[in-house]
């Protein structure tokens, strides 16, 4: 795969994930708009909570691109030395 492609999939991936942020963070902020004043201490606790998942959730995605961009460099060395 050529790096230009590979450029392009990390793109679109980085896009998918802030407009996945972006939503989750609307979502809260209207439920929080809902729920009303008293019950915000205990929606600030929940949502650092997500965020915390979420990040994590982020990192394991990060590092299997970074797994698959290292599988497909070796590739493209390998068929580079054949060629």
């Amino acid at each position: 795969m050529s790096s230009v492609r590979r450029r392009r999939r990390r793109r679109r991936r980085r896009r998918r994930r802030r407009r996945r942020r972006r939503r989750r963070r609307r979502r809260r902020r209207r439920r929080r708009r809902r729920r009303g004043e008293e019950e915000e201490e205990e929606e600030e606790e929940e949502e650092e909570e997500e965020e915390e998942e979420e990040e994590e959730e982020e990192e394991e995605e990060e590092e299997e691109e970074e797994e698959e961009e290292e599988n497909e460099e070796e590739e493209d060395e390998e068929n580079e030395e054949e060629e």
